[in-house]
């Protein structure tokens, strides 16, 4: 229960930090220093992001549904296929405007792309812990992630 609750956290963050960087700094713009705008700032990274909420959604979805997985059954195995597809469509569109926000921004795919083929194989127990393993690396790169979209880094 926890990890879902970690998951779901995850993808508001990651909708809440696109939706955050729409407003101009205070002081009505950009600074005059020379320094180029943070990248959330970025009307094209903002537009990915926005382009990859429902992806985002759905994998959150995918994983929650297939979380409670115990045995083998026709619901199980449409879980299984759901989590796999939601895997697959989280991957596309993976490159962004600002190559530095490509990994971080699709961290832990490859646990969850994991945790689906041990999902199909019936193999619940490693689902679970790829998943628990691919929430943890995610929620890792979410603070890295943020950092680097208001130019912190």
């Amino acid at each position: 229960m926890a990890a879902s609750v970690t998951l779901l956290a995850l993808s508001v963050g990651m909708i809440a930090a696109s939706a955050t960087t729409t407003a101009p700094p205070s002081g009505g713009g950009h600074s005059h220093t020379g320094t180029a705008a943070p990248p959330g700032e970025d009307p094209k990274v903002q537009q990915w992001f926005k382009s990859r909420e429902s992806a985002v959604i759905e994998l959150d979805n995918a994983l929650q549904a297939a979380r409670t997985l115990t045995t083998k059954s026709g619901p199980s195995t449409a879980a299984c296929v759901r989590l796999s597809t939601a895997t697959r469509q989280f991957g596309l569109n993976a490159r962004s405007p600002e190559a530095k926000l490509d990994a971080p921004a699709t961290a832990g795919r490859t646990q969850f792309a994991d945790a689906a083929r041990a999902c199909l194989a019936d193999d619940f127990t490693t689902m679970r812990r790829l998943m628990d393993e691919g929430a943890a690396v995610r929620a890792d790169a979410q603070a890295h992630l943020d950092e680097m979209l208001h130019g912190e880094e």
